[in-house]
């Protein structure tokens, strides 16, 4: 936030803002080619826009603000999902006649780890959002799910197409998988400090220096509670919605490193990826991860270890704190509004 004062009526100013320490964060190459976000008021989720003069040079981020009122100006590194949206965003769900809101358990610092359920099909899918605390764009992902199923902004009134899903799947859907990190302004963690992107099989050998349980109720009771759900209904597919600092893409990271990863569950990941690329020019499929090697896949990794115990098409879904470059919007780049 910077305040500015003293500007006269009609008249306009400029000011240089640096970040001086910027190439101690942990990713500081993700700063190249990145716009820094502003907005004159923090209450409207539609007013975000990026500054296109912004630079990373000699490890400093700087950009000129042209200041043309008297006030507040808020800046960010992606458009804030508050807790207080979040809250609101559970209340509208637990409004709508055909879902079912439940609480899975609680988080370290004892936040609901809400999930809502909606559907009667015989398949089961599960979509889970925000392990990655500071990864908002997750989040908006989720509000943006859960409105067009529940027809939250259409008095509950459906399209034909989710009709259809609804009557082949049963969805249970987290929007926010931590809370705790999302409210003290985490980048990746929970309270305790747990990457709950790491925490869903134990890490390391017995015996070992580096070795430890997960997912416990100590360390990472988010993952405990929603895979001890899971187990009750299994999982036909999976979705795991992240934010990628590095990558201006939206993409797809499958799980091609685990051991039963074959014809079946490659053709089923082509196959969504490339439905999903015709649905949505957001999406693409040539800029990705590099798959791991197989047989090499991290088991506490989130979407390989539900690949692997559930034997299912699972997938993690990231999109970019950057402008999207396969549908440009310099002046809004990857923005919620």
């Amino acid at each position: 936030r910077s305040t500015v004062n003293g500007i006269p009526e009609g008249k306009a100013i400029e000011v240089k803002y640096v970040i001086e320490n910027a190439n101690e964060c942990s990713y500081p190459t993700a700063w190249e080619n990145y716009t820094v976000f502003f907005s004159p008021n923090l209450n409207d989720p539609n007013s975000w826009e990026r500054n296109l003069n912004t630079t990373y040079a000699d490890g400093e981020v700087s950009w000129v603000q042209t200041h043309d009122r008297n006030g507040s100006f808020f800046f960010s590194y992606f458009p804030p999902y508050s807790y207080e949206r979040h809250l609101n965003l559970i209340s509208k769900c637990a409004a709508a006649p055909d879902a079912r809101v439940t609480s899975l358990g609680q988080s370290l610092d004892g936040r609901e780890l809400e999930c809502i359920s909606v559907g009667h099909g015989e398949r089961v899918c599960w979509i889970i959002h925000r392990q990655h605390p500071g990864e908002h764009m997750a989040e908006f992902y989720a509000e943006g799910l859960l409105t067009r199923l529940l027809g939250l902004d259409t008095n509950h009134i459906v399209d034909g197409l989710v009709k259809r899903l609804l009557g082949m799947y049963t969805f249970y859907i987290v929007p926010n998988m931590n809370p705790d990190g999302a409210v003290a302004g985490h980048l990746r963690t929970n309270a305790c400090g747990s990457n709950l992107n790491r925490e869903w099989a134990p890490t390391g050998k017995p015996g070992e220096d580096d070795y430890y349980e997960a997912p416990t109720i100590e360390r990472s009771p988010e993952v405990y509670h929603v895979l001890s759900k899971m187990d009750e209904t299994n999982v036909d597919v999976f979705l795991d919605v992240h934010g990628d600092e590095g990558l201006p893409f939206c993409f797809l990271a499958g799980s091609e490193g685990m051991p039963n990863w074959g014809p079946r569950l490659k053709a089923l990941h082509g196959a969504f990826l490339a439905a999903y690329s015709r649905a949505n020019s957001d999406m693409q499929q040539a800029v990705a991860y590099d798959p791991e090697p197989a047989g090499k896949g991290r088991m506490n990794l989130c979407s390989n270890q539900i690949a692997f115990q559930y034997d299912c098409l699972a997938a993690t879904l990231e999109m970019p704190f950057k402008d999207c470059l396969s549908n440009l919007d310099p002046e809004r780049g990857w923005n919620p509004t």
